[in-house]
């Protein structure tokens, strides 16, 4: 099956960031799509709690792993 999004957040630079159980999805601004997940760095796939920006922008990504 899908993923089935479990959190939403658009960054300053209008991208919007798709936290779901399969990892994070994340649209550009053009349209394209592309994932993060564990094969790219996160501690777990499961991103359902939440995103964080901070004040110059970097997002910070809550998983349930931690």
């Amino acid at each position: 099956g899908g993923a089935a999004a479990a959190s939403l957040h658009a960054d300053l630079d209008g991208r919007l960031w798709m936290g779901t159980d399969q990892g994070v999805f994340i649209r550009s601004t053009g349209g394209d799509w592309s994932r993060l997940d564990r094969r790219t760095g996160l501690v777990w796939n499961d991103v359902t709690p939440a995103f964080l920006a901070d004040a110059d922008g970097s997002i910070w990504i809550g998983t349930g792993a931690g």
